[in-house]
């Protein structure tokens, strides 16, 4: 469906069948009503935009797969948490295999 939206035209895509949401958990169906609710009033422009600020997009050669495994890699630095469980662990490991 189209039809003008603040002097854009808009492109709506509208579904020929109702979805099956037994296939999904609860869990999984708030997720998704919170991106919906999220980006309620962003243009296709201003999500594509958006979306290029995630980590996988940056670390991609241009026209390159982006790995799915990106969206566990975080935009923020380790947390001294994470560092001092990094060194624990590190620590941990270099002991294995000696006596």
């Amino acid at each position: 469906m189209e039809r003008l939206y603040f002097n854009r035209l808009r492109k709506r895509i509208i579904p020929r069948r109702a979805a099956n949401l037994s296939l999904f958990s609860n869990e999984e169906l708030a997720i998704v009503d919170g991106v919906l609710e999220a980006l309620r009033f962003f243009t296709a422009q201003d999500v594509s935009a958006l979306s290029h600020m995630e980590l996988g997009w940056r670390i991609a050669a241009y026209r390159e797969a982006i790995p799915y495994e990106t969206v566990f890699l975080s935009n923020q630095g380790p947390t001294a948490a994470d560092i001092t469980r990094g060194q624990e662990l590190a620590r941990e490991l270099g002991s294995v295999g000696t006596i």
